[in-house]
């Protein structure tokens, strides 16, 4: 017999797994004649991408199983392992059907590394995993643990030794859908999505930020109060240098939409933005990412201005929200390109976001189950891939990889019980050219170096190319039409440089980063003229000597010293290349004054010296 306790956190999981799974299930209907067609097992190619699947889930004998998608990400590791987890499957001899946690090596080996036994250990893992230094793994069961309202957990990947850190027990928060953030010093950061000590969600709270230090103690360091202030956050969190924790709720709002909030390292928060539906995008259901400026993006599985969604709904948004504030919709989706946008995104390194649709997409074969989509810097979307057939609803937050080939998990399969999948991208291979126009230089002449890059495709390269010295950027330039990127400088002191030039890259091409050019700036010359005033003088008249330096390429700056045999008259300092001293204090006689420009590392040294006649 179940306990109160356990009754609720049951009826709050079929709540809102129907919530979530309410459009999918309309569209299966409609399509399930179509859905009886056979998968292509090995790959398939749409808008030039190629999709491989690269594990087959059974759902049986301890297998895991996805059951629609799950939009938990991937973890790939350095030796090119795949880990992650479904909500589903899992050993009969425990909980039955409560989920696992599984790594795929790269011959595509699949080892479920544990099952969840429900109560007391774990229950429906719908967060990816984090992993520290040590390889040990990190991550969170929506349900089960020691009051079913869920878990953090630790897997050690080798011994497979799972230990459950914190079991939620409802005022601390309840249900902890989202991934987990993990700082330097070993503390992670995460949400709930009830809990907590508002009860105006659904009566189990309207949601937690937590904290739990590598003790196990837990802090709860906000709870949603419903209403303006966000209720329901269903995944996990972004966290920028200053340690700022940035998520959206599903709900609450000014107008119970969704919110993007920010939580200080005080813990205070703020609602960034709320959403008011439309156009604007309505109930973001995913975690955010953060650009270099802090930048948010995100998106909605409602809004974006089209109805052309089953049942007169609108499908969606990609968004982004700037330090101020504003929101931009980047991309409205209209059903043909994607619908029902439920997992976050990913960002490669020229600002391109890819993301993941559960449902839409052009119709083949009768079907459309979903989209992987490109989203430009100026909101342009391409879809890079659509899923037909037995292989659908691809839920997952992608994995991008440095080559640019995204990874994801979808639903379907031989057994309906689910995929993971590679999304090879057709980027071009690159070559990356680099030349100076005058090396070696002097020091102050102008140098102007050009980056040519080429492709091994037909789409001529775009974008910027950084121009660095040992890991330092001197500099950056945009691609012209022919793909040439050029930098002119006249400020780098007189050393070695070993330079290359890094493409970044684009939707079409790789990057490329040049052969090292080692460019010399050496030491330019000064040259040094004397003149006095009057000359002859008498004896005790004030005397004035002027200095002019010149060089070939700048201006000399600094003191120079002016003497008369081995006695210092005095230094002064020289200003658009002259420095003047006057004296009185020369004897009767010829006296040989020379004025000395010591330079520097940067210009030579130079003297010049005047026969002044004190009568």
């Amino acid at each position: 017999m179940q306990t109160q306790t356990q009754l609720k956190g049951l009826c709050l999981m079929v709540r809102f797994a129907l919530t979530r799974l309410t459009v999918l299930a309309q569209i299966r209907a409609a399509l399930v004649f179509a859905l009886m067609v056979l998968m292509v097992l090995a790959t398939q190619l749409m808008n030039a991408q190629t999709l491989t699947v690269l594990y087959n889930f059974t759902g049986t004998h301890g297998d895991g199983n996805l059951e629609g998608g799950s939009r938990a990400r991937l973890l790939l590791d350095a030796a090119g392992n795949i880990y992650g987890t479904t909500p589903y499957g899992g050993s009969v001899t425990k909980c039955g059907n409560c989920g696992t946690a599984f790594k795929l090596d790269t011959a595509g080996n699949e080892t479920v590394l544990h099952t969840f036994g429900g109560i007391g250990d774990g229950a429906i893992p719908e967060a990816g995993l984090v992993q520290d230094g040590a390889g040990n793994l990190y991550g969170t069961t929506g349900y089960g643990g020691a009051s079913n309202f869920g878990t953090v957990f630790k897997l050690d990947p080798t011994t497979r030794k799972e230990t459950v850190l914190y079991s939620f027990t409802g005022t601390d928060g309840a249900y902890p859908f989202g991934e987990l953030v993990r700082d330097g010093v070993g503390n992670f950061y995460g949400t709930t999505f009830g809990g907590g000590t508002s009860n105006a969600c659904y009566g189990t709270g309207c949601g937690t930020v937590f904290k739990l230090d590598a003790t196990g103690k837990e802090t709860v360091l906000h709870s949603f109060a419903g209403g303006a202030d966000g209720a329901n956050p269903t995944e996990g969190l972004v966290q920028d240098a200053a340690g700022n924790l940035y998520g959206t709720t599903e709900n609450g709002g000014a107008s119970n939409l969704g919110t993007v909030f920010k939580l200080d390292t005080t813990g205070t928060e703020t609602v960034l933005y709320s959403f008011i539906g439309g156009a604007d995008g309505a109930y973001p259901d995913a975690s955010l990412i953060q650009d270099e400026v802090g930048n948010l993006y995100g998106t909605t599985i409602y809004g974006g201005g089209s109805s052309a969604c089953l049942g007169g709904d609108t499908c969606g948004t990609v968004f982004k929200v700037d330090t101020a504030g504003t929101e931009t919709v980047l991309h409205g989706f209209n059903r043909l390109d994607g619908w029902n946008p439920a997992a976050g995104l990913v960002r490669d390194a020229v600002g391109n976001l890819y993301g993941t649709t559960l449902q839409g997409g052009a119709i083949k074969n009768g079907t459309a189950s979903g989209t992987v989509f490109r989203v430009g810097e100026a909101g342009t979307e391409t879809v890079l891939y659509t899923f037909h057939d037995l292989i659908g609803d691809p839920a997952s937050v992608l994995l991008l990889d440095a080559a640019g080939n995204l990874y994801g998990t979808a639903g379907g399969g031989m057994s309906r019980a689910g995929v993971v999948f590679k999304l090879t991208t057709s980027k071009s291979a690159t070559s990356t050219s680099f030349a100076s126009s005058l090396n070696p230089s002097t020091y102050g002449q102008s140098i102007t170096w050009t980056a040519t890059v080429t492709s091994s495709g037909s789409i001529t390269p775009t974008g910027k190319v950084n121009f660095t010295w040992s890991g330092h950027t001197i500099g950056a330039a945009t691609l012209n039409s022919s793909g040439v990127a050029t930098l002119t400088k006249s400020n780098l002191n007189a050393d070695a440089y070993p330079l290359t030039a890094v493409y970044a890259g684009d939707a079409a091409n790789l990057r490329s980063t040049s052969a090292v050019l080692n460019q010399v700036v050496l030491e330019t010359t000064s040259a040094a003229t004397l003149t006095s005033s009057p000359n002859p003088s008498a004896q005790g008249q004030a005397v004035t000597f002027t200095a002019t330096l010149t060089s070939p390429t700048v201006k000399p700056t600094g003191p120079v010293t002016f003497t008369a045999g081995k006695t210092v008259l005095g230094t002064a300092q020289l200003s658009a290349g002259k420095a003047t001293l006057t004296t009185s204090s020369l004897p009767a006689g010829t006296n040989t004054v020379t004025v000395t420009y010591q330079g520097d590392s940067n210009i030579a040294k130079s003297t010049a010296s005047v026969t002044q006649v004190v009568q």
